[in-house]
């Protein structure tokens, strides 16, 4: 393997250090004594039950606003979903017709410390996509290290001569 495809000791494991924070997080009583995980997460509580402080504002606001408007709000946006175009259709099923993109009316709020590790690791995903694209289509070194096979990349549409 090249020295170009070698992990680089300055960039952390964003993955590995979120997953594992994750399921130091989630792991609750029921998951450590065999029986079954909790199905529904609930982003603006703790695994204890309590408020999250970046939830505070968003959870006073739910507590005035009546559900039918929560309601109104996600029918309007569904409209507008379709309006522009914001769908997908899954081809091959007896169905195929356009669905909505799943969606929440109400946002996913981070702590400043949790957007920090989710940039990071964005940051390394979209250099690492770059970096092997790059490569793919200029010096083809990936394929050389064996790390992906040729036939999977050469036989698309965009890979012509230019």
């Amino acid at each position: 393997m090249g020295k170009r495809f070698a992990r680089r000791a300055d960039i952390p494991l964003v993955g590995a250090a979120l997953a594992a924070r994750i399921r130091a997080d989630a792991s609750g009583a029921a998951v450590r004594s065999g029986e079954s995980m909790i199905v529904a997460f609930d982003e603006m509580k703790g695994t204890d039950g309590s408020l999250r402080p970046a939830y505070g504002e968003l959870f006073r606001w739910l507590s005035e606003v009546p559900p039918d408007v929560l309601d109104y709000r996600r029918r309007e946006a569904e409209v507008l979903f379709r309006r522009i175009g914001i769908t997908f259709a899954v081809y091959g099923e007896a169905d195929a017709q356009e669905r909505l993109i799943p969606f929440d009316v109400l946002p996913r709020i981070l702590a400043a410390a949790e957007w920090d590790i989710l940039r990071a690791g964005l940051e390394q995903r979209v250099k690492a996509i770059n970096h092997y694209i790059r490569d793919i289509y200029t010096r083809r070194e990936i394929l050389r290290a064996g790390w992906c096979r040729t036939i999977s990349c050469s036989r698309t549409a965009c890979s012509g001569p230019r």
